[in-house]
């Protein structure tokens, strides 16, 4: 690295780290929506009892 790529590359971490303002809140929960499909339908995994 020749010495204007060190100085852009530092002077872009200190923008990214000083200038919080690009970034959003992040509420830190997640959500998950539960969609039926043939992995975890018991109808479609259980098998018939034999005779």
């Amino acid at each position: 690295m020749n010495e204007k790529e060190v100085f852009a590359a530092i002077a872009y971490a200190l923008h990214e780290e000083l200038g919080k303002h690009t970034h959003d809140q992040e509420s830190f929960v997640l959500t998950f929506k539960r969609t039926p499909t043939a992995w975890n339908l018991k109808t479609q995994m259980m098998r018939p009892l034999p005779r």
